[in-house]
């Protein structure tokens, strides 16, 4: 009996980067009916705590001539942002997966100076320069 097609993702190192530099690990697979279809994406997701969500797709690299089953070596440069960040409302986080038709394997990633999230935390009630309220700030050393 065969086990059902599986995809996995595994960075090399601690899943944290800096901002314009690279992401490296290995995707593996296993059991994949249609392999041609097999692809490599570098991503962001924006999530907020009412259950929206915005994806961002940075790059994407088919493997070509895949097995059925196998592994490749990655490498994806990262951009300069959007940092990962971490809030009341909103969280950002970047990833790499490997999709073969409905099928993903995922691992994430903080993107960031220091290589830490952006902490968002709410202001005071002030009115701002615009005549509403300011809502979020950054805390992070070095933004």
């Amino acid at each position: 009996m065969t086990s059902p097609p599986h995809l996995h993702i595994s960075l090399r190192g601690p899943a944290l980067a800096l901002p314009g530099g690279r992401i490296a690990g290995t995707a593996t697979w296993t059991n994949l009916t249609d392999p041609s279809k097999l692809f490599l994406r570098l991503y962001w997701l924006a999530e907020n705590k009412r259950g929206g969500s915005d994806l961002g797709i940075v790059a994407e690299q088919p493997i070509p001539f895949a097995q059925a089953s196998g592994s490749l070596d990655f490498e994806f440069p990262l951009p300069d942002g959007p940092p990962s960040f971490v809030g009341d409302l909103l969280t950002l986080q970047w990833g790499v997966e490997a999709v073969a038709g409905r099928l993903a394997g995922r691992a994430t990633f903080v993107l960031g100076p220091g290589g830490s999230p952006v902490k968002l935390t709410p202001l005071p009630d002030e009115p701002s320069e615009r005549g509403g309220c300011n809502l979020l700030r950054r805390e992070h050393p070095g933004l």
